[in-house]
């Protein structure tokens, strides 16, 4: 069970309510694959994703093609996404077919670079598709110093941290 509190902070949109409008366009925006997933995720060196569904072997063959082995990751649930994502930056790509009977395309390693906010999904008439993965236009955040976290968050995400 969920602590309803740890969601408080969390700003949510709902995936049909946050398609681009002409007022957001900003020179710093770039497009990126997202990849809502129902986890929460943390900066760091290193995470790891089993690949199996069609839309994202997609996202995978683009991010390879187009050579920026970069995709947002965000938090779900039901039609609503979290508005701040991560990067994740893909390190290695390991296709374990075979091994798994098909169940599993790729094993893939990750570093999880920075934090996004989600100013509009390009194509949310596709967030149900079992070919197409999203599009969103972000903005990267300016992560604050280290030494501005207080002490008690710092505990608490080096915990977290320990637990994954």
């Amino acid at each position: 069970k969920i602590c309803r509190c740890a969601w408080d902070g969390v700003e949510w949109v709902k995936l049909g309510e946050i398609q681009a409008s002409l007022e957001t366009v900003s020179s710093s925006e770039v497009e990126l694959p997202i990849m809502p997933l129902p986890a929460v995720y943390l900066p760091s060196p290193s995470q790891q994703l089993m690949i199996s569904e069609p839309r994202y072997l997609k996202l995978y063959d683009d991010i390879l093609m187009n050579g920026s082995r970069m995709f947002a990751v965000c938090h779900y649930r039901g039609s609503n996404l979290a508005r701040v994502g991560l990067v994740f930056r893909l390190t290695n790509l390991k296709d374990v077919a075979q091994e798994t009977n098909g169940h599993t395309r790729y094993v893939a390693e990750h570093e999880v670079r920075r934090r996004v906010r989600i100013l509009s999904v390009e194509n949310p008439e596709d967030q149900d598709s079992k070919t197409e993965y999203l599009r969103a236009k972000v903005e990267f955040l300016d992560d604050e110093e280290e030494d501005s976290i207080p002490d008690e968050l710092r505990v608490i995400l080096q915990r977290i941290s320990g637990l994954v």
